[in-house]
């Protein structure tokens, strides 16, 4: 599992501090991943919370988007990553987002 947070590094250790968290939080301050996963709100410019499940192969197999105002639910979270197989160690999401960050446009 990893997080990725429209904050600068130091505001994401931050909370990633502050909230105990026992995996990563990425950092993603010009918010293209955050834009290209479709979850930008640019009314607020903020990061709506989101849940994407992803495949050993890299492939997107459910997104869960919550609101401005509420995460999505834990119990939709659990049952929808129970039904979803080979998901991606947190490693190679780690890789995948280094190579993503690093990629010319």
């Amino acid at each position: 599992m990893i997080a990725i947070s429209a904050d600068d590094d130091d505001a994401s250790e931050r909370t990633a501090a502050r909230l105990a968290l026992t995996y990563p939080v990425l950092a993603d301050p010009t918010r293209e991943t955050i834009k290209a996963y479709r979850v930008y709100d640019d009314a607020f410019d903020i990061a709506l919370p989101a849940v994407f499940i992803v495949d050993g192969g890299g492939v997107v197999r459910a997104k869960l988007i919550g609101t401005r105002s509420e995460r999505p639910p834990a119990r939709l979270v659990l049952e929808t990553a129970a039904t979803a197989t080979l998901v991606r160690p947190a490693e190679l999401l780690l890789a995948a987002w280094a190579r993503l960050k690093h990629a010319s446009p």
